[in-house]
């Protein structure tokens, strides 16, 4: 019966490794995003229509992209860190109850 109440703990480590690696994936690929739009806006030069409407078109759909990335990849970072710290507080729990536990059966077999 207790097997079944405990947490699997290097699941919950596991999965928060996953969306820690996660984070980072994304966040590469925003600053790559970023640098695509760095060079973008180098490359179109100044001056003549069609870079000018490159840059009015495409940098401020680049720029919104980068900026969903970047916040997706602190969503994931701040999900990892608060999954590794659930799967602490698991940790300590599981090792209280289990404490508590060995007490009571001191307490009985007085």
């Amino acid at each position: 019966m207790a097997e079944n109440l405990a947490a699997d703990l290097s699941g919950i480590n596991h999965g928060a490794s996953q969306t820690d690696e996660l984070s980072a994936i994304v966040m590469e690929i925003s600053k790559q995003t970023q640098t695509v739009s760095l060079l973008v806006n180098e490359a179109c030069g100044s001056g003549d229509e069609t870079s000018d409407q490159l840059r009015k078109t495409l940098l401020p759909g680049a720029d919104a992209f980068h900026g969903l990335l970047g916040n997706l990849a602190k969503a994931f970072q701040q999900t990892a860190e608060d999954t590794f710290g659930t799967q602490k507080s698991f940790a300590n729990a599981e090792e209280a109850n289990i404490e508590a536990s060995h007490h009571l059966k001191q307490r009985m077999t007085r």
